[in-house]
């Protein structure tokens, strides 16, 4: 399945689903299945056999990792894409890549700790991390360029000739160990990478603090518009938590009901809650 030679349409996947390199998850834009699987639920199903999550679009299934690397890049894949960590539930775009030969040679070679260290330096206070040693383009003492990855929302680091996530090179650099999880930016500013800045989160913590949606016109978060059939408007608070959207009620002010979506959060979001951004 993961070699299928048809690409499917790019622009009718991107007018279907929504997908978020830093999560890993599509997300239906529409519903399905005479409403039977709704907008906003999470797209495709896990195989039996190993897990791989396989998505049906077009009249044909896809592994999510194929759909994943051409949303992002615009191309469809020409082999396989493949879990960098291993894990096949894990569809992050940073964790996805083509399995040519030399991507193997070169997951072959894991970056040490003792490497890091050695051609790195790292501020804590300012999240910012400088050559130690210079290189073939950098001389040492100079900030560590960042280059923006293809999903628009995290940087990476060049070295020894595979790229890293900034934020992970940090952790990796302060703590001696990888992150065992997805790394969250408390402050939702992907560029902060001071260490009080970053924590440890699952998918679905890493999803309570994100920001507002573009989308929603109210201006508070988890707040929308709801319009009777006599015209009369009131705002909807809902809230989702681990894959269930909860409704919060009807409220006369946008205000009363960013309060109810407040509280809410506060209990279901813990100290991943975020109100106001």
């Amino acid at each position: 399945m993961n070699r299928v030679r048809v690409a499917p349409s790019l622009e009718r996947l991107r007018a279907e689903f929504e997908y978020d390199p830093a999560v890993g998850l599509f997300i239906r834009k529409k519903s399905a299945k005479n409403n039977s699987i709704p907008a906003g639920s999470v797209a495709g199903k896990p195989r039996k056999t190993d897990g791989h999550r396989v998505l049906n679009f077009e009249s044909r299934s896809y592994f999510c990792t194929m759909l994943a690397w051409f949303w992002v890049t615009g191309e469809w894949p020409k082999e396989l894409v493949t879990h960098i960590n291993g894990d096949v539930s894990d569809n992050r775009f940073d964790n996805l890549q083509i399995s040519s030969e030399r991507r193997k040679r070169r997951a072959s070679t894991p970056l040490t700790l003792e490497r890091v260290r050695q051609v790195l330096d790292y501020n804590p206070d300012s999240g910012v991390l400088t050559w130690k040693v210079g290189m073939r383009k950098v001389k040492a003492g100079e900030q560590v360029t960042q280059k923006l990855c293809r999903s628009q929302k995290y940087k990476r680091v060049g070295l020894d000739g595979k790229t890293y996530p900034y934020h992970k090179l940090v952790w990796f650099h302060y703590y001696g160990k990888w992150p065992s999880k997805l790394l969250d930016h408390r402050n939702g500013v992907h560029a902060d990478n001071r260490i009080k800045n970053l924590r440890e989160a699952s998918t679905h913590q890493n999803i309570f603090n994100s920001k507002i949606s573009t989308k929603n016109s109210t201006g508070f978060k988890g707040v929308s518009r709801a319009t009777s059939k006599r015209g009369v408007v009131k705002y909807r608070s809902a809230i989702q938590a681990y894959g269930k959207n909860v409704n919060l009620g009807l409220f006369q002010t946008a205000e009363e009901a960013h309060e109810a979506y407040k509280a809410a959060a506060a209990k279901l979001h813990g100290e991943f809650a975020c109100y106001d951004r």
